[in-house]
């Protein structure tokens, strides 16, 4: 009980280093949609009312869809590596628990699973 409790509380299951790295990408993904609607928005400001014509108008609205396009693909893909990952590490635990039972089964420790039949 006391390994499980060790890893448990390790940073394979509270802070993963797969996990850590995902984020890590979603993260930097934030802060490059986060630039480049910083551009168009800099460059929409920075150009005098007077200035503003339809095409630059247009190309603004086309860059910040194709940015959003762009953006929603990369969280998609974020989405599904983060629930991926989350699988692999419930697949984990639960093989973990599982030699854990064994475990505590092979050596009759009945006390560990107290007022239950067994330790399913």
């Amino acid at each position: 009980i006391g390994i499980v409790m060790q890893r448990v509380h390790s940073p394979e299951f509270e802070q993963p280093p797969e996990l850590v790295e995902l984020l890590d990408s979603v993260r930097q993904c934030q802060t490059e949609v986060f630039e480049g609607r910083s551009t168009i928005t800099r460059a929409a400001f920075q150009t005098p009312l007077t200035s503003l014509l339809p095409g630059a108008v247009r190309t603004w609205e086309e860059q910040n869809t194709s940015l959003n396009d762009r953006t929603q693909d990369a969280f998609d893909r974020h989405f599904e590596e983060l629930k991926d990952f989350r699988e692999r590490l419930q697949e984990c635990a639960d093989k973990m628990l599982d030699v854990l039972a064994r475990e505590l089964e092979a050596h009759d420790a009945r006390a560990e699973w107290g007022e239950h039949a067994s330790i399913a």
